[in-house]
């Protein structure tokens, strides 16, 4: 009997999880290690700022004060930031799990359901579906993308029906998806759920505005090079969503999932802070966000009597300063660096006293 349980979806939805004990039995766990868990996170956010003033080559001792007191700011900034960008890059693929009156199974346990034995077809089903989704964001964006450097189409459609073309696409690749899935059944669910379809479509629409922008901001190359990067993106996107919605099919069906999901949020919050890309990300975030008020670009306005480096003045206007980068700011000190292209290890330290007015960039 308890095999036919843990081998079929239907009996795992029915069983369902206990909540209100899961979430007493999570309050337990942190009541009983919650010295070990801030040890643990005291930890981590030194690291993340060592590896951070580092990497960014910020002269700030990790002994300093005011480093010191935002330790535990800056932890919780990290977990912020890497809760709400997992979730904006996972939430289209949560049609897969979603439900509706009318259909008591979700798309994905349908697709679970297909085979006469769970057990034997669930690799197969997991790798079917892994393959459909990522033909379903590469091939869209190729075209999506295709129009955006294709001049004419932007003389006839314009960006706003560049939108609406990406939108119908990415619903259109998943309605596909669905149908090679779910040869008898898919369309009872296109016909229920439509308008998740649409919802489906517009959110991974702007998933990939933002993906599709920093492989512009980071890739020189020509369109060629450009699509070469966004297919890999994409093809990383896709694997990404499929890993968070089996994560969650997985998790939830097993014996203790808020304490399963924290581990899981562990892992991911402990690779941030210690490995030197995804820190600089996380941490710049931070660090960068809140010392120039959310601006990326920044321009200081001087005071009359401030003494700042020549190099960080207009030419055009003397109280003016150049396109600014700040990766760090203290009570007392802003960490500048000129906005440029390439990298540049050179700080400039200028006392806050000196700052009358802050902008953001004209361009």
């Amino acid at each position: 009997m308890d095999n036919n349980i843990e081998h079929n979806p239907s009996m795992l939805q029915n069983q369902g999880a206990d909540w209100t004990v899961e979430v007493r039995r999570a309050a337990d766990f942190v009541m009983s290690y919650w010295a070990l868990l801030g040890i643990g996170t005291l930890a981590l956010s030194v690291i993340a700022m060592h590896g951070y003033l580092v990497g960014e080559a910020i002269p700030l001792s990790i002994t300093s004060p005011d480093v010191i007191n935002g330790l535990p700011a800056l932890f919780i900034l990290i977990a912020y930031a890497v809760f709400i960008l997992t979730c904006s890059a996972a939430l289209p693929a949560m049609i897969l799990l979603s439900r509706s009156k009318a259909l008591s199974r979700s798309l994905l346990e349908e697709m679970l359901q297909s085979g006469s034995s769970y057990s034997n077809n669930e690799h197969k089903v997991r790798g079917r579906l892994t393959i459909c989704w990522c033909l379903g964001l590469t091939v869209p964006a190729i075209i999506v993308i295709s129009l955006l450097y294709w001049p004419e189409s932007l003389n006839w459609l314009w960006y706003l029906g560049v939108f609406v073309t990406a939108t119908l696409s990415f619903s259109f690749s998943l309605a596909l998806s669905v149908r090679q899935m779910l040869p008898l059944v898919w369309k009872a669910h296109a016909k229920e759920k439509w308008g998740g379809f649409i919802a489906y479509g517009t959110f991974q629409t702007l998933v990939m505005i933002n993906l599709g922008a920093i492989v512009e901001s980071k890739v020189s190359a020509g369109l060629i090079g450009i699509l070469g990067f966004l297919i890999i993106s994409m093809l990383l996107l896709s694997i990404f969503q499929m890993a968070i919605v089996w994560s969650i099919w997985d998790v939830s069906r097993k014996p203790k999932p808020i304490i399963r999901a924290g581990g899981i949020a562990g892992i991911v919050i402990l690779v941030v802070c210690t490995m030197p890309p995804l820190n600089q990300v996380f941490v710049g975030y931070a660090m960068s966000s809140s010392a120039t008020g959310g601006r990326g670009c920044t321009v200081f306005i001087w005071t009359e009597e401030s003494k700042v480096l020549p190099e960080l003045r207009s030419e055009d206007d003397r109280l003016k300063s150049v396109d600014l980068r700040i990766p760090m700011a203290t009570r007392d000190i802003f960490y500048t660096r000129p906005w440029q292209n390439g990298v540049s290890k050179e700080i400039a330290l200028v006392p806050s006293a000196s700052v009358a007015k802050v902008m953001e960039c004209d361009s």
